[in-house]
């Protein structure tokens, strides 16, 4: 039996990912990546190119996270385009906000739904809107302005988030701490006072009261961390056994009693993440569990630890949680946004206040403690 050659010319197989100089980079599109590899701003407008291709492009979408994929695995796990991707755009957050603030923030405070007025209380406010900072995540949500202020709080340096993106507008957890970790970066960031809106459910706790969180329960099956190992987000393997500070929140303890404002303390839950509430039997699970109350974030504050930075948690009890006894037959984001509600009304009030007592009374503190 003779064995023939055959004549045909078979083409060898072309590498996945090719160098400048190689056939598959004779095209304008990877002309232009690989020449925008050695300029940010080029690379930046390239990705947005990218970006919206993949957007209308469902097949080529596949292949390009599959190929992500491969240069992953041929780089040994060493490379994450996906890391490095989030990392350029919080940098060039970072960096946007560095030139531009007149000060560098010390404290922070995020605002959660119907608090954004909060941020009048800052002097010589410098406001600047989240559209204008690269990268920086938007919220679509009644009640979120989507402003950065940052001022003084009798001379102290503050920034106020005046409005949140949420894990439910299809954020992934990743972004929705990405105004934290941006601001974080600065390396100024001591403290961060989150404030959110939530249903009560506990017994002993009604619409238009605070409390003053001591820990909470993440069941949504999401995590900032996830995916992230670069050293300058802190410790991935970040210790959450108590994610809110316990000495400030004695000091918040006691700035209430001072001022007159009620204040109760407890724990709280985020189970489905949103954007649709709790059912009944999803708020008897998190009250068996032991949580005061009901929420849909929680990663903010797990970016904030991660990064060394202190919390207060303060949660706006805003209406009845689902299915809770002698509470409404249904829940709507009317109800938790609302003016009209008068309790809640006075609640918000009350919580500015406290914030802005609070505020005073760190900055004193930390006064007596440097003589």
């Amino acid at each position: 039996m003779s064995h023939c050659r055959s004549n045909q010319r078979v083409a060898p197989a072309r590498p996945f990912f090719s160098g400048p100089d190689s056939e598959a980079s004779q095209s304008p599109l990877a002309s232009a990546f690989f020449t925008s590899l050695q300029n940010p701003q080029t690379l930046r407008e390239v990705m947005d190119l990218f970006a919206r291709r993949l957007a209308k492009d469902k097949a080529l979408r596949s292949a390009f996270v599959e190929g992500l994929g491969r240069i992953e695995e041929a780089a040994g796990g060493q490379v994450s385009i996906f890391e490095e991707l989030y990392m350029l755009r919080l940098h060039e957050a970072r960096d946007y906000l560095r030139a531009r603030l007149q000060i560098l923030p010390e404290r922070l405070v995020i605002l959660g739904s119907g608090l954004g007025a909060f941020a009048s209380k800052l002097e010589d406010r410098q406001i600047i809107h989240y559209r204008d900072i690269p990268h920086f995540p938007r919220s679509g949500v009644k009640g979120h302005a989507g402003d950065l202020v940052v001022g003084t709080v009798r001379g102290h340096p503050v920034a106020v988030m005046r409005g949140r993106v949420h894990y439910y507008e299809g954020w992934p957890a990743q972004y929705v701490a990405f105004g934290v970790r941006a601001l974080g970066l600065l390396g100024s960031l001591k403290t961060l006072v989150v404030t959110n809106a939530a249903g009560a459910i506990r017994q002993d706790v009604a619409p238009g009261e605070i409390v003053l969180l001591n820990n909470h329960i993440n069941l949504s099956g999401q995590n900032p961390s996830r995916g992230l190992k670069n050293v300058e987000l802190g410790e991935r393997f970040c210790d959450m056994t108590y994610p809110y500070d316990k000495a400030l929140a004695t000091l918040v303890e006691r700035v209430a009693l001072r001022n007159g404002i009620m204040l109760r303390k407890g724990t709280h839950g985020i189970l489905t993440g949103g954007p649709s509430y709790e059912t009944a039997e999803e708020i008897r699970h998190l009250d068996f569990a032991g949580q005061g109350a009901a929420s849909m974030s929680v990663y903010e504050v797990i970016a904030a630890r991660q990064l060394g930075i202190k919390v207060i948690g303060l949660s706006l009890m805003t209406n009845d949680a689902a299915g809770r006894p002698g509470g409404a037959s249904g829940i709507s984001h009317m109800e938790v946004v609302s003016k009209d509600n008068r309790p809640v009304a006075r609640g918000r009030r009350n919580l500015k206040n406290l914030i802005f007592e609070v505020l005073l009374e760190l900055q004193r503190t930390e006064a007596r403690s440097r003589r």
